[in-house]
């Protein structure tokens, strides 16, 4: 909002090139944190079915074991890599607030 809002503004005219750059970044991460909901139920999903697996013999009580220590360092890598972006996010931020129009720098700051 604050990148789109601010390249219409005749202040930040000299930094519309770059508030558009921001603006196609911020949107392809939008979509991907949204991508990692679908990601994250589905991991889950993974880890629950591995624990319904059957335990009756050594060989399937293995083979379960495997399925759910799989399974929850998939479910793992999904937060992780939401906090690696979100790291991302931060930086990207931090360096819109020194091109933004001065009046949505507090959306920024509330943003971070």
């Amino acid at each position: 909002m604050v990148a789109g809002l601010s390249r219409k503004k005749k202040s930040q005219a000299g930094h519309l090139d770059k508030l558009s750059e921001h603006l196609d970044a911020l949107r392809k991460e939008s979509d991907a944190f949204a991508d990692a909901i679908d990601r994250d139920a589905a991991s889950y999903d993974a880890v629950m079915a591995a624990f319904k697996l059957p335990q009756g013999d050594a060989g399937e009580t293995q083979q379960r074991e495997d399925a759910i220590q799989t399974a929850t360092r998939g479910a793992a890598e999904v937060p992780l890599g939401v906090a690696q972006r979100t790291v991302a996010l931060f930086e990207r931020l931090k360096q819109l607030e020194a091109i933004a129009a001065a009046s949505m720098k507090s959306d920024l700051q509330v943003a971070r």
